[in-house]
């Protein structure tokens, strides 16, 4: 017995030396995901940054914004127009900074807002942006989540965030008036749209339709600015049926229009669907939106009213002096370039 007791030594060293590796290969793969998650975060600041230095490259001295010696009174609502529209051209960069600086100044004024906006963006970058790819799946709650369940957490906490709390509104609010103010720099004076003495009765129903043809062609911002108040004063008087339409737009956007066309198929209740089902679900949601709730009858009134007002001023407005000139056609064609653009960048979905 005391022959064969020497032999137990190596046994009871080898799983020793075997745990002793297993426990010391562990650690470079932890110090090099700690090492490529704050590279990655360091190279997507940098990113931004050089964004941020580029877009704002552009801008006029800001001097120049607020001189007061250039500052004077309008003549009349048609000059100030006019000079919107110069303004607008010209300091554009500078105003898009005083937009996002509105936004930045209402989230301010809104420190739960800001928070949640704030926790929100740090979810996205820590959990699926700047997350390395060879990570290990997120472990909580004593279960561990795949990367599609980590995005469809996030989708979900985003649609709550920006639906369900006062930050929609706000991102909402401020970039509507950046919009607003950007499309309406093409539009005509609005003293030369309710001008009196331009208006008279038409001599037949086909010298209404020449008329309204004609109107529509000359003050189509204009009008479309009148249709937007309309249906934008209609949703916000029924934030409900507003934050319905706003997530109906929100899954065609990530569910079908912006979805790559190399994703996989959508995985959703313990199967997949492929792009038809997918399209086939966004259309009968859209359709239990539009027809079996307010939404649909809200926006049938407000672009009913819209279409009553424009077909009501085109039919009654005399065209002779309105004429198209080189910049009109100009817009037009920078927007089937932008219809174009978004066909191709959504795949031909569009």
């Amino acid at each position: 017995m005391a022959a064969a007791s020497p032999p137990l030594l190596p046994t009871t060293v080898l799983p020793a030396a075997a745990s002793t590796t297993a426990t010391v290969s562990p650690a470079p793969t932890s110090v090099s995901s700690a090492d490529a998650n704050p590279a990655a975060t360091r190279a997507f600041l940098a990113r931004l940054l050089d964004s941020v230095k580029r877009a704002l490259s552009g801008a006029r001295p800001w001097p120049e914004l607020i001189d007061r010696s250039a500052l004077s009174r309008p003549e009349s609502l048609s000059d100030a127009t006019a000079r919107l529209r110069k303004n607008l051209a010209y300091f554009r960069v500078n105003y898009a900074a005083i937009v996002a600086l509105s936004l930045a100044a209402s989230l301010l004024a809104h420190p739960f807002s800001l928070a949640a906006l704030l926790a929100l963006l740090a979810a996205w970058c820590f959990l699926y942006l700047l997350r390395p790819s060879d990570a290990p799946p997120l472990a909580a709650f004593g279960r561990t989540f795949s990367d599609r369940e980590t995005l469809g957490g996030l989708i979900v906490a985003s649609a709550f965030v920006v639906f369900l709390t006062s930050v929609g509104s706000l991102i909402f609010s401020a970039l509507a008036l950046g919009a607003a103010i950007r499309a309406l720099s093409g539009a005509r004076p609005w003293p030369e749209l309710i001008d009196r003495s331009a208006l008279s009765h038409s001599e037949s129903l086909s010298d209404s339709g020449a008329r309204l043809r004609k109107n529509l062609a000359y003050f189509r911002v204009n009008y479309a600015a009148i249709v937007a108040l309309s249906l934008a004063a209609s949703l916000l008087a029924h934030p409900l049926s507003l934050a319905a339409l706003l997530a109906l737009l929100a899954a065609w956007c990530f569910l079908y229009l912006l979805r790559p066309s190399d994703a996989p198929p959508l995985a959703a209740f313990g199967r997949t669907f492929s792009d038809r089902e997918t399209l086939g679900g966004l259309i009968v949601a859209s359709a239990f939106v539009i027809f079996l709730t307010s939404v649909g009858s809200l926006i049938f009134s407000a672009l009913a009213l819209g279409a009553a007002i424009v077909c009501a001023h085109g039919a009654f407005r005399i065209p002779e002096d309105l004429f198209l000139d080189e910049p009109d056609q100009a817009n037009g064609a920078a927007s089937v370039n932008l219809l174009s653009f978004i066909t191709s960048a959504t795949g031909g979905r569009v």
